[in-house]
């Protein structure tokens, strides 16, 4: 009999003891008079081959305990190769007998197709790999009754239909593995932390090159940012599932803040930094949704642009130009008024009008009162953005010092 952690229905304890049973048993034999057959009172039977004088036992079967062995000589010894028990329709097979003693054991279930294999000296035997109902692989490693898992392999297709093969790696010790990665079929690796059962996505590798990073307790991560091959960096906000993008980052350091639902996106502020370095441009965007069209995307239009050199242009807004229906739809991405580092408001009626100065005069203006409070309002809602950009590392706060000059003097000559 085998010792050892075996499958749920497996009959193992002391070896057989089959003479109590066969001491009065009946015996038949060959016509050379070799023991061929001993069928015990309770109906056990006993199988010999071999010569006579050299017999030696093929099989015990014993309806009355639920169990069939199948025996074979293997290296002048009688080994047990085949064992199969009614409790649990388990059905196990012994294989590489040596002279050490080394041997294999695999256990099957029929009705269920669960399998598991171990390896080791007889009485030593220790779980190396199950195989589930569902077709997964299950490796484990690690001394008897102290088996860890240590990987496992899900096939594609199965019982949840998976897309590509993934093998996933676990830590820890016995009864204490968690999950820590998963490596697919197609490429991609993701990683994972947490305890045993609480295991939480982390960080997902595309094979692609983009890589996601997640927050969250297990079976609730949400996305929290995605770095594309190329550069390109996304930040999102929001539950697992309705993760909406908050700001991009170019390559070349061109930062964008959105708002809207998920799938819905648009861009509000444009932060541009030039490639010989130096200050930065903000510029901010209008959003106009018609009513009763199915389009629930807004259009986009540049409103204010606040150059390096302190200058502010003011482009139409949609009360000026319509989003649908304008006789010069190209007429909006053309700047209306501009205000000058100085302080000095310029306009003009179209973009194929001369610009005209509206205030002649630095001290003595001529800009209503209403039109330098709505100015002063963005001239605060833009350095606002740059704060805050600022605190998140995304602006230098050498940028935003000289900036700050420029919207002091703007805001100086709003006050005259």
């Amino acid at each position: 009999m085998v010792f050892g952690e075996f499958p749920p229905g497996f009959v193992y304890g002391p070896p057989i003891g089959l003479r109590p049973q066969f001491d009065d048993s009946e015996k038949l034999y060959s016509a050379e008079g070799a023991l061929r057959q001993k069928v015990a009172a309770n109906g056990d039977v006993i199988r010999y081959g071999g010569d006579k004088g050299h017999e030696h036992q093929t099989s015990y079967d014993s309806n009355a305990r639920g169990l069939r062995c199948r025996y074979m000589r293997i290296l002048g010894a009688v080994r047990e190769v085949i064992r199969e028990i009614d409790r649990g329709k388990w059905r196990c097979h012994f294989t590489d007998h040596r002279p050490c003693g080394w041997r294999k054991v695999r256990c099957v279930q029929a009705e269920s197709g669960r399998q598991a294999f171990y390896e080791g000296l007889p009485r030593k035997e220790t779980l190396v790999m199950k195989i589930t109902r569902r077709g997964h692989f299950f490796y484990y490693e690690g001394e008897r009754k102290d088996e860890r898992l240590v990987r496992m392999w899900c096939p594609a297709g199965g019982v949840h239909d998976n897309k590509h093969d993934h093998l996933a790696f676990y830590e820890g010790g016995h009864k204490q593995e968690h999950l820590v990665r998963q490596e697919w079929a197609n490429g991609d690796v993701t990683h994972f932390d947490g305890e045993r059962g609480n295991e939480s996505k982390t960080r997902r590798v595309f094979a692609t090159g983009t890589v996601q990073t997640y927050e969250g307790e297990a079976r609730h991560e949400h996305l929290v940012k995605e770095v594309k091959k190329t550069g390109l960096t996304f930040w999102f906000m929001g539950l697992k599932g309705h993760e909406r993008r908050v700001r991009e980052q170019m390559p070349n350091g061109t930062i964008k803040l959105l708002k809207g639902s998920k799938g819905e996106e648009y861009v509000t502020t444009e932060i541009s930094f030039p490639e010989t370095g130096g200050e930065c441009s903000v510029t901010q965007f209008s959003a106009h949704v018609q009513s009763g069209s199915a389009q629930t995307r807004p259009t986009l239009r540049r409103r204010r642009a606040l150059l390096p050199d302190g200058s502010m242009l003011v482009f139409p807004g949609f009360g000026e130009v319509p989003a649908w229906g304008a006789s010069r739809p190209g007429s909006a991405r053309h700047p209306r008024r501009i205000i000058t580092p100085e302080g000095h408001l310029i306009k003009r009626t179209t973009e194929n009008h001369p610009w005209k100065r509206v205030q002649e005069d630095q001290f003595v203006g001529s800009m209503g009162g209403e039109q330098r409070k709505r100015l002063k309002t963005a001239a605060g809602e833009m350095w606002s953005t740059m704060e805050s950009l600022a605190e998140a590392g995304s602006v230098k706060e050498s940028a935003l010092v000289a900036m700050g000059d420029h919207f002091k003097q703007l805001n100086s000559e709003l006050d005259e």
